[in-house]
């Protein structure tokens, strides 16, 4: 009677797994416009290229916690949103991974390094 149990759950898993597969929306992917090179900031230190690609995506290990500013700590608010840290460049921008993008990735990096921002 078990393995009919344990073969129930694997089924219902693989469904649900499915389903949000088949339904999931892919934020951002205008950005890259030819998959077959290396993106920009490529060449940047692991941790810089990490983050980088968290914001690029709009996901990351930011485990909804309270931000320096009070509000909720998502990878969109601290890019889009904060006062404190905000992206003035928006996700274009952001992508071509020039110098201010760099510093501002440091900067964020650096502030967060404490917190659940690795």
């Amino acid at each position: 009677m078990s393995h009919v149990t344990d073969y129930m759950g694997i089924k219902s898993s693989i469904n649900i797994f499915l389903l949000n597969y088949v339904l999931y929306v892919v934020v951002n992917y205008t950005i890259v416009t030819d998959s077959t090179i290396r993106q920009p900031g490529f060449n940047l230190p692991r941790q810089s290229w990490s983050l980088l690609n968290h914001f690029r995506t709009g996901q990351g290990p930011c485990h909804a916690v309270l931000h320096k500013c009070g509000q909720l700590q998502t990878v969109s608010h601290i890019m889009d949103a904060c006062p404190l840290t905000k992206f003035n460049g928006g996700l274009q921008l952001l992508h071509e991974a020039e110098d201010d993008t760099v510093k501002w990735l440091e900067s964020v990096y650096s502030d967060y390094s404490t917190s659940e921002i690795k």
